[in-house]
């Protein structure tokens, strides 16, 4: 769970607080904020009785695509770095394909 805080300010005092925002973003924004919003969108996947859940994230090193495995208290996480993602893509597709084949 989280907390919900509110903050109340006085009509009087909305022109000083738009201000002193303004400067709080024009000082510290990074870029951080439109970059999230053009990120892919998390997914989650039930199959069986498992939940599937596919975040991308970035750290110091790049951006990465966690992949974690939840089942109960149970949690198992991979991290796939950007640069390989394709070749991820491509192991998965291939044995798609193989147990096709197969059946």
């Amino acid at each position: 769970g989280y907390s919900r805080f509110q903050v109340f300010i006085p009509a009087d005092g909305m022109g000083e607080f738009q201000h002193n925002l303004g400067e709080l973003i024009d000082e510290y924004d990074n870029g951080d904020a439109e970059e999230a919003l053009s990120a892919p969108q998390n997914k989650h996947l039930r199959i069986e009785n498992k939940n599937f859940y596919f975040d991308i994230k970035r750290n110091q090193q790049g951006r990465y695509m966690s992949i974690s495995e939840v089942k109960g208290n149970f949690r198992n996480s991979i991290l796939v770095p950007e640069s390989g993602w394709e070749s991820f893509r491509d192991v998965l597709d291939d044995y798609v394909k193989q147990v096709k084949e197969g059946d």
